[in-house]
């Protein structure tokens, strides 16, 4: 694909000529259109495995309590956690190195005591312990459940193309409970392709990470994916969630499959909009947008 000023050429027929038509904003206007049609239920396009509880991996009951929202923050793609012996007991390791992420036990213990009148009674004691615990991936020689069987990945060949050209991509991962983009580690994690309802579900979200990954320090340093004062739901990260998305629905118009994925992109920029609170420059990023497109996919 030419870049943006490159190809602004004239198609002439006989004596007349008309410019060349501009993807990107055709695309812009028909996520917007959507937009303004409704929105369609959040995006999420992949299947879970499981119930996406954390787990422990040996006695594969979820963690109680606080654990369930401490254990996703340690930034791993399983849902599934073990102790350093529990993995040596199933015949592998910890990788070194690999820091371990704690989690809490509680329980009543009822203990007999004698009360001031010398009879039996039963007192309850909160018993608190804490131990470390490792993500699935952080150990060697030790393999996941099984799932149930998904079906065959069939590849989109344009898709894929502009994946694998990518100038100086980030890390790209597969296997994770989630889609994300860490700037820290300049990595994509994704699920496996065989956990998407589609090949097109795929490639967009693919492409949603990736577009973040344009904004690295080594690309196009953009400051809402580099600054830390930019977390989640603030102002600076829902402008970052549109121009990712923009970035994304422009490729996924490049490939050939943008009418399959524009109603699930204007649902999830419906969101970001919302919490810039229905922001009237929408449309002036996508210039930002291009500009991510652009590197992504530069020819």
């Amino acid at each position: 694909m030419a870049t943006p000023s490159s190809s602004r050429r004239s198609h002439t027929t006989g004596s007349r000529s008309k410019p060349a038509r501009d993807l990107y904003q055709e695309v812009t206007d028909a996520v917007i259109a959507a937009l303004e049609r409704g929105t369609v239920p959040w995006r999420r396009p992949w299947r879970e495995p499981g119930d996406g509880l954390q787990r422990n991996l040996l006695s594969r009951r979820p963690y109680r309590g606080i654990n369930q929202l401490v254990l996703p923050l340690a930034d791993h793609g399983s849902p599934w956690w073990l102790t350093f012996k529990q993995a040596l007991a199933l015949e592998g390791c910890v990788r070194k190195g690999e820091r371990g992420t704690l989690v809490t036990f509680w329980k009543q213990l009822s203990l007999r005591e004698e009360d001031d009148a010398g009879e039996a009674v039963l007192r309850a004691v909160p018993l608190l312990r804490h131990y470390v615990v490792f993500n699935l991936d952080q150990c060697d020689g030790i393999d996941p459940p099984h799932d149930e069987p998904r079906p065959d990945f069939d590849p989109i060949a344009d898709a894929q193309a502009v994946i694998e050209g990518m100038p100086s991509p980030p890390r790209v991962t597969h296997g994770s409970a989630s889609a994300s983009y860490s700037p820290a580690h300049d990595r994509v994690r994704l699920p496996v392709p065989e956990a998407f309802v589609s090949p097109s579900a795929y490639y967009a979200t693919a492409f949603h990470e990736l577009g973040h990954a344009t904004g690295h320090r080594s690309r196009l340093a953009r400051k809402e994916v580099m600054a830390p004062e930019h977390p989640f739901g603030s102002p600076g990260y829902a402008r970052e969630e549109l121009v990712a998305e923009m970035s994304a629905a422009m490729l996924c118009a490049t490939v050939g499959i943008g009418s399959l994925t524009v109603e699930s992109s204007a649902s999830y920029i419906a969101a970001w909009l919302e919490a810039l609170h229905a922001d009237k420059e929408a449309r002036s990023r996508c210039g930002r947008s291009r500009a991510a497109c652009c590197r992504l996919h530069p020819g």
